[in-house]
């Protein structure tokens, strides 16, 4: 089969082709015939690198995946050959008091495909029956394929840690990435005013479309300034950024009084200094979320099997082209899922 193997950090020249054998079948697992697998950020991260963190290289990059069952192993009941299926995008260790608390991305043992061990950049998977779930037929598996990781984070966020009223105003940083049209969807699923940010009227024309409320041109327009506008001085109930340190301070500001600042994630850096007075005087909740559970991704499955949400796809790649998807991505010039397609 052929595969996309990254050797070290660096550029996209360190993505190489390669042939390697088909992986064995075993017991409680089932092999999969990828049909696709998109890139999240963090496919970047773990190319670029960042510190505190080591990489098994060369690893195969990509965490979600969907494709068709190919062959089962022993124990395996529950699947069988062409049933489509899609990954839960990590393998936890089952046994940590975490995992049995069924918070399996706070395993003690966490390990998310494609950046601590091989992802789905390639043509064929052995996965385990505990990460494996069925879509329904009416899903093309480039949709499916979209929400492993952007929709299982989204779905934590806005359930388990936000918990948004039909009356909430959200800020939710970056319309155009996965999670970011994922959580406007969410968000505009249970009823909320969405203000979100883009960096060009083409974006800007998209997020509208989505159902945003208002779109901010982060690069020329002031957030603060069109959020009081918004909001009557009053501020948002909720933000959600994954951003980091170059909108932290922005996010705090924005945040009404007893509201909650959620961050996923440190795109622009994850090193901050801020005075603590404005947070607690404003009694803000300042909340961290990172993935979420099986049960988390089993939820966001029932909205996407019963046509609940929709994932946008910005652009298909072929898996050769991989370095191309990379630069894509990096350049900031998607609005939606960018797929490869082995």
């Amino acid at each position: 089969m052929r595969v996309i193997r990254l050797y070290g950090h660096g550029s996209i020249e360190n993505l190489k082709l390669e042939e390697e054998e088909i992986p064995k079948i075993k017991p409680n697992h089932v092999l999969i015939k990828i049909i696709a697998c998109s890139l999240n950020r963090l496919d970047i991260w773990t190319r670029i690198g960042y510190p505190g963190v080591k990489i098994p290289f060369p690893i195969i990059l990509g965490s979600d995946i969907a494709g068709i069952i190919e062959e089962v192993g022993e124990n395996v009941e529950k699947f069988k050959k062409n049933d489509r299926v899609v990954l839960y995008p990590a393998i936890t260790c089952n046994n940590c008091e975490y995992c049995v608390a069924g918070e399996h991305s706070l395993c003690d043992d966490l390990k998310i495909l494609g950046h601590l061990i091989d992802g789905g950049y390639r043509e064929y998977i052995l996965a385990p029956v505990d990460i494996v779930y069925k879509i329904n037929p009416d899903r093309t598996f480039e949709e499916a394929a979209s929400i492993p990781v952007t929709g299982t984070t989204a779905w934590r966020i806005v359930f388990r840690k936000a918990n948004p009223k039909p009356s909430d105003i959200a800020f939710v940083w970056g319309a155009s990435s996965g999670t970011g049209i994922m959580l406007i969807e969410l968000l505009k699923l249970i009823g909320c005013k969405v203000i979100s940010t883009a960096g060009n009227e083409e974006k800007i024309e998209k997020a509208y479309k989505l159902g945003c409320d208002l779109v901010i041109n982060y690069k020329i327009e002031d957030i603060l300034s069109k959020v009081n506008d918004f909001t009557n001085y009053k501020g948002v109930d909720l933000v959600i950024d994954s951003v980091g340190s170059y909108t932290f301070e922005t996010s705090l500001k924005i945040c009404k009084k007893g509201g909650k600042v959620i961050f996923f994630g440190a795109t622009s850096g994850d090193q901050v200094s801020f005075s603590i007075r404005p947070p607690y005087r404003k009694q803000i909740s300042i909340i961290g979320s990172y993935l979420g559970s099986k049960s988390d991704f089993n939820e966001i499955l029932k909205l996407f099997n019963g046509n609940k949400i929709k994932p946008i796809i910005d652009s298909i790649f072929k898996l050769e082209e991989a370095p191309l998807a990379h630069l894509r991505m990096e350049k900031g010039l998607h609005f939606g899922k960018i797929l490869l397609k082995p």
